[in-house]
């Protein structure tokens, strides 16, 4: 993945794949799609999830050693976290553009 390699950003997992697997499992998953050691978190969930930018506030609340990131998702509702997200389209995912827009907000401005 050219993001990780360019940027050297690490992965929390935000999305619905969170739901009943560990992070081990989700580490298998990516490893096997040759995106190795870069897996290293998953946001809470909550029961009543409508705006998945609280558990990405949590996330960040817990832990103190993020200095920027970039939320990539297709999911719009961020909350007040909304200026961080590249949005994708479920059917495509992570286009060119998403990837050039992800590099440039990581490597040009520290906050995302």
């Amino acid at each position: 993945m050219e993001i990780v390699n360019v940027t050297g950003a690490k992965i929390i997992i935000s999305s619905s794949w969170r739901e009943g697997r560990t992070l081990s499992q989700l580490q298998s998953i990516f490893r096997a799609n040759g995106i190795e050691d870069c897996v290293i978190g998953v946001t809470p969930s909550f029961n009543n999830e409508t705006i998945r930018g609280a558990g990405i506030n949590a996330y960040l609340d817990d832990c103190n050693d993020v200095d920027s990131f970039v939320i990539i998702d297709d999911e719009e509702k961020m909350g007040d976290l909304e200026p961080f997200l590249v949005e994708t389209d479920f059917r495509t995912g992570i286009t060119e553009s998403v990837k050039i827009e992800v590099i440039r907000r990581l490597m040009m401005n520290p906050t995302g």
